[in-house]
């Protein structure tokens, strides 16, 4: 995977303590936005979902106790819509049920057929969410690039940290693995660089 097409860890941190804070910030001033940029952050580093995919999530997709969210795939099997379930960590399970309780809050009460991404005038498109990401990045201090590189970013460092292809695999929703391999089974940028710096054993 091209280094150009993902976030580092010291990248991935920035953005997200960036999010959080304006978030945190903005619940004291019962702003929407920041709450809701900082969800769209979270969401697709955590998820590696793709953008039409985030904002079709409704809060009956979120199975809380389970800890996955039912994605719609936008693809059809056997001429059936494709609809499959994705493991999410605890703290997002975390942050999603607090945002609920902001919406409701700050809104109106969020009902199980609502989208989860939501803002002041309904459900979010994939332009404003595109728009989110950009703005996200632009005050964490960071180059923009699509909402994309997100899920590129959570494949690099998934597959790096656990070294299951497989895993990667039904993650991202790849009906072939062949396609996870092709894009994210090679060397990583940090593995090279760490080697380079030490190629002759005088750095």
């Amino acid at each position: 995977m091209d280094r150009l097409k993902y976030l580092d860890r010291r990248e991935v941190r920035k953005l997200t303590a960036s999010a959080r804070r304006y978030a945190e910030v903005a619940q004291r001033d019962e702003a929407i936005r920041p709450i809701v940029r900082w969800m769209t952050v979270d969401l697709a580093l955590a998820t590696g979902l793709r953008a039409a995919e985030m904002v079709s999530i409704l809060w009956r997709d979120l199975d809380e106790n389970a800890a996955y969210i039912r994605v719609h795939r936008g693809k059809k099997r056997r001429g059936q819509p494709v609809i499959e379930a994705i493991a999410i960590s605890d703290g997002l399970v975390q942050h999603l049920v607090a945002y609920r309780a902001d919406l409701r809050a700050r809104l109106r009460p969020a009902t199980d057929d609502d989208h989860v991404l939501q803002g002041e005038r309904g459900p979010l498109t994939r332009t404003a969410l595109w728009r989110q990401w950009q703005y996200a990045l632009k005050l964490a201090g960071l180059a923009p690039r699509p909402l994309h590189h997100a899920r590129h970013t959570l494949a690099v460092h998934l597959l790096r940290g656990t070294g299951n292809l497989r895993l990667v695999q039904k993650q991202l929703g790849h009906s072939n693995p062949t396609v996870t391999a092709n894009l994210y089974a090679d060397v990583p940028y940090e593995d090279m660089r760490a080697a380079a710096n030490g190629v002759y054993g005088d750095e």
